[in-house]
């Protein structure tokens, strides 16, 4: 980007994984979805909420937590609220992250992952040991659907990457066609859609 700006190239990121570039960027409102996924649960009953996350290396993975932590702190206190993350986004690596936090005994009834690779690694955990999803742990996640030979489709929110793209190359056209495009930096953010499953408890059940 250091090269783009000295030669006077226009650019936008798709999306800003670099918190601190000043830059145009269209990305997902990923903060709003981990606090939206909190308060879910909150809803549904839950008084202890976790969050298993990929690499954290990952913007939308963190700001993800950071969003489900807040939502938890502001309607709970932060002791109603606990994380893990793992070494990568490797599927081993999930599981080891996993099955660490469920032997501790400390892992929460209902949990917000980072991305649906992550429920899913859960979920086989989870039938290994005798264990199913929602009766033993509800579950939350990100980008894609994931449904299981259970029947369980897993509640989550939708990420809609062609209209980042959409956007990006609109915007990315404003640039180009300016005479003057000045020093203002545009910061988009596109919220994502909840799709409700029936991975999550009801307030009846969790009483």
């Amino acid at each position: 980007m250091s090269f783009l700006r000295r030669n006077a190239i226009r650019y936008v990121l798709l999306p800003n994984e670099l918190p601190n570039e000043s830059a145009n960027s269209i990305s997902s409102d990923d903060f709003s979805g981990g606090f939206r996924a909190a308060e879910y649960l909150i809803q549904k009953g839950f008084r202890k909420i976790g969050f298993l996350c990929g690499s954290s290396l990952a913007l939308s993975h963190t700001m993800r937590k950071y969003g489900a932590m807040a939502s938890t702190v502001e309607h709970l206190g932060i002791e109603a609220f606990e994380a893990r993350t793992a070494h990568s986004s490797d599927n081993a690596d999930i599981e080891r992250c996993f099955i660490d936090w469920l032997e501790s005994g400390t892992c929460p009834p209902a949990l917000v992952t980072s991305h649906a690779a992550v429920a899913e690694v859960i979920c086989r955990v989870l039938e290994a040991r005798g264990m199913t999803c929602p009766r033993d742990l509800s579950l939350i996640t990100f980008d894609s659907e994931v449904r299981l030979y259970s029947g369980v489709r897993i509640s989550y929110f939708r990420t809609f990457p062609r209209e980042l793209g959409r956007r990006g190359a609109q915007q990315l056209y404003q640039l180009m066609t300016a005479s003057h495009p000045g020093d203002k930096v545009c910061k988009t953010l596109i919220p994502l859609e909840f799709q409700e499953g029936n991975s999550v408890r009801t307030l009846e059940e969790n009483r």
